[in-house]
């Protein structure tokens, strides 16, 4: 394909009229790594955000490539949209291909352009996809974000297709950091302690030797304020 050849490619785009006629192509250039490709598309007036199939974007393919350099090119010089879905949104994307070999600089670049950490895309959003692939430097990350950023606030009151939120998911998996975490990211909420507990509607009395030794139970109480903790 003539993508994967920038100097043919350079040969057709000088006899095609509308080289953007040809859906996809600019993405198909980012996959075979191709960079010089990319910029005479573009040159050429193909679309950052044009998408192979309606669906893979430019800058989600080279985030799930793992294209350090390429990623870096679409967004501080081609200009595209950190916001802007493909398959997925840019960030989620990002998280789901991290590695937790500790090199966050994707990430990083993303939030420094702009990315929104609460955005949802087809019900789902960068920090429930944290959670959800089980990552808390990644999801301290996020939260940390949220909160420098203008006194952003995490929202968890953001659900996916199923009904979960962040919370809930986290909550299902037994995982405290994160709760607390995501907590922490929230005005509403501040740090959890079982003081916390008193003076909630008792619906079912749960004897503290237990309660401290019952991660899940512990959970159910902070999400739902169903139990009551007996000092």
């Amino acid at each position: 394909m003539a993508v994967g050849h920038p100097h043919i490619l350079q040969k057709l785009l000088g006899v095609l009229s509308d080289p953007g006629a040809f859906r996809g192509v600019l993405e198909m250039a980012v996959v075979a790594d191709q960079l010089e490709s990319v910029k005479l598309l573009l040159k050429a007036g193909v679309s950052i955000e044009d998408r192979r199939s309606g669906v893979f974007s430019p800058l989600t393919s080279a985030i799930r490539e793992g294209n350090k350099k390429m990623v870096r090119f679409l967004i501080e010089d081609a200009g595209a949209d950190v916001n802007s879905p493909g398959e997925h949104l840019p960030l989620v994307k990002a998280v789901r291909s991290y590695k937790g070999d500790g090199d966050m600089d994707v990430l990083h670049l993303l939030l420094k352009k702009g990315a929104d950490v609460n955005r949802m895309y087809r019900g789902w959003n960068g920090i429930m996809q944290a959670v959800e692939s089980g990552e808390l430097s990644v999801l301290k990350l996020l939260v940390d974000h949220v909160r420098r950023t203008s006194g952003g606030v995490v929202d968890l009151e953001l659900k996916d297709d199923t009904g979960r939120t962040a919370v809930d998911i986290a909550t299902s998996r037994c995982w405290t950091d994160a709760v607390e975490i995501l907590k922490q990211g929230h005005s509403t909420f501040g740090r959890f302690k079982f003081s916390h507990l008193q003076h909630i509607h008792p619906v079912i009395a749960i004897d503290k030797h237990y309660l401290e030794n019952m991660t899940c139970l512990i959970l159910y109480v902070v999400v739902h304020k169903s139990f009551v903790f007996i000092p």
